[in-house]
């Protein structure tokens, strides 16, 4: 159910009516019987064709429900892979580039664990060149940021110290 409250302040009708490219009154007529105008289909569909978007005025989405399905599996089918399947194997591409020795010590690693023998730890990847050339650490960029975290906490808690140090002095 829309909390649609129809306006009465004729600069915003105008604006929408002409946006769509229709007039005032007929505006305003389907916006009485109920109707709203679909962006994507260019069409006037009854209101509850419409899925709820609180943040538009009249609390609802600015497509119809069969305009923003066909919209989010054209976005799906581009942007997205077809299965899970095919974004492990583009996975396993990937790492076949960076790592041309890693199935073959992955499946020894498994081998030796199905035959009873402890699991050994997976090795690091090679150190990957950056940007500027120099390798970046086996543990990437999260490394990086870590190791920035720790010098800021360890600044802040020498801050502190010496204000508390100072406190004390008084």
């Amino acid at each position: 159910m829309s909390t649609y409250q129809p306006t009465n302040d004729l600069r915003i009708i105008r604006g929408a009516a002409s946006k769509i490219g229709c007039g005032v009154e007929e505006y305003r007529a389907h916006r009485a019987a109920g109707e709203k105008w679909c962006g994507r289909c260019r069409s006037w569909r009854i209101a509850a064709d419409f899925s709820a978007n609180r943040s538009n005025r009249d609390g609802l989405a600015n497509m119809c429900r069969p305009c923003k399905r066909a919209y989010d599996a054209a976005y799906n089918r581009r942007y997205l892979p077809a299965s899970n399947a095919e974004r492990c194997q583009a996975q396993r591409e990937s790492r076949k580039q960076r790592d041309p020795d890693f199935l073959a010590r992955e499946r020894e690693r498994v081998a030796a664990v199905r035959a009873g023998q402890p699991a050994a730890p997976r090795p690091a990847p090679p150190a990957a060149p950056g940007p500027t050339g120099a390798a970046i650490p086996a543990g990437g960029p999260r490394t990086r940021v870590a190791a920035i975290t720790d010098a800021w906490d360890a600044r802040l808690h020498e801050r502190r110290v010496r204000r508390a140090a100072r406190r004390g002095a008084r």
